[in-house]
């Protein structure tokens, strides 16, 4: 990282959890805020810092019974999870960012743009939906989880792999929009 840049990391204490994160980046930087898909942490992001941590500082966070976050009783909702990201935001006193959420994180990411608009200057969403449905795919997954927690699912394929390909830093060009 360049002169004036931060990396921080910590534990946030929210309703009924606690939220893993890490910010890094110039401390002048806007923010952008970046939400990991289902069966991910932070760390899925690690390949793009090097091309966004020049012009913002990168919050990367971990959602409920992902990475370094606790895992609570469940169900989860993404009202629920766009709440813990609002607290986040909040004890880190971060009033604006930029959101991308991809799978889960992008579910995230809607829900923080329609209950917290002022707080969002912009949302990237990739392989997510507006909805939460259950195609007969997912079923077994879901009784997975719900059996044995979310690092069951380490290793297995994803009923729709192939459709959506993970974010890829050199997919970005210099103003961060798609090449």
């Amino acid at each position: 990282m360049t002169a004036g840049a931060i990396d921080l990391e910590g534990r946030c204490n929210v309703p009924g959890a606690a939220i893993g994160w890490r910010l890094q980046g110039p401390a002048d930087a806007p923010v952008l805020m970046l939400g990991n898909s289902l069966a991910a942490d932070a760390n899925m992001w690690d390949s793009n810092l090097p091309a966004l941590t020049g012009r913002f500082r990168v919050l990367r966070y971990d959602m409920r019974e992902h990475g370094g976050s606790s895992t609570p009783p469940r169900p989860y909702t993404m009202e629920l999870l766009a709440d813990d990201a609002t607290a986040l935001l909040d004890s880190l006193r971060i009033d604006q960012v930029h959101c991308v959420g991809v799978s889960l994180g992008g579910g995230a990411a809607q829900q923080l743009a329609a209950r917290y608009s002022a707080r969002i200057t912009s949302v990237v969403l990739c392989a997510t939906m507006s909805r939460q449905s259950v195609p007969i795919a997912w079923v077994d997954r879901i009784v997975l989880v719900r059996q044995s927690g979310m690092r069951a699912l380490r290793g297995r394929p994803r009923p729709d792999a192939g459709r959506a390909a993970a974010p890829q830093r050199d997919a970005l060009s210099g103003d961060g929009r798609r090449a």
